[in-house]
């Protein structure tokens, strides 16, 4: 009753949270299964409702550190993206991780995470993973990527650019910054 108070007042945010019991390497089988129910009893919405929040691990002889892992991935909602050059495999060494609370899962989002220049040039984008029907699939700014997808952007080319209506302020925006740069050079 407390939350739905605090929630249609809106002096209280909460937040989500994870519990970790570390070292139980050091306890029984049985303590640690004591753990667990009073955890169980304390933490959890109902008696019957298992704690998906709870992890117990042991550092040193790890234990449990994988399933924390991906307990993390899952709670904090993370994507992995990888991208891919034309006519080479994808870096499957080095994603970069996307989030619906740190902007968003979008093509858009991702661009922006890779460089914001690329951005007016976008033209569209292959993606290969569990978001598309086909593999690869071609899709627009607005397509929504799943965990562990392959990205290939694609950008206009310089005549495509040159009809674009922004070209002309974009030109005159670079070489106002070489010039700038220039005259640093000169004052130094």
């Amino acid at each position: 009753m407390d939350e739905v108070i605090d929630v249609v007042m809106g002096n209280r945010t909460y937040l989500r949270c994870m519990y970790v019991f570390n070292k139980i390497d050091t306890i029984s089988v049985s303590d640690l299964d004591g753990l667990g129910n009073t955890a169980l009893e304390e933490w959890s919405p109902s008696p019957t409702t298992p704690l998906f929040n709870t992890s117990f691990i042991s550092v040193i002889q790890e234990i449990g550190l994988r399933d924390l892992k991906f307990s993390m991935w899952e709670m904090m909602n993370l994507t992995r993206i990888y991208t891919k050059r034309r006519g080479e495999p994808p870096d499957l060494d080095e994603p970069f991780v996307l989030s619906h609370a740190r902007g968003g899962v979008s093509i858009e989002s991702a661009v922006r995470h890779i460089s914001t220049d690329i951005l007016p040039i976008f033209k569209y984008a292959l993606v290969w993973g569990r978001s598309v029907k086909q593999m690869p699939q071609r899709v627009g700014l607005s397509h929504l990527l799943a965990d562990e997808d392959v990205l290939q952007l694609f950008t206009q080319t310089n005549n495509q650019q040159k009809q674009s209506k922004i070209y002309e302020q974009r030109a005159k925006n670079h070489m106002d910054k070489i010039k700038k740069k220039r005259k640093t050079r000169r004052t130094t």
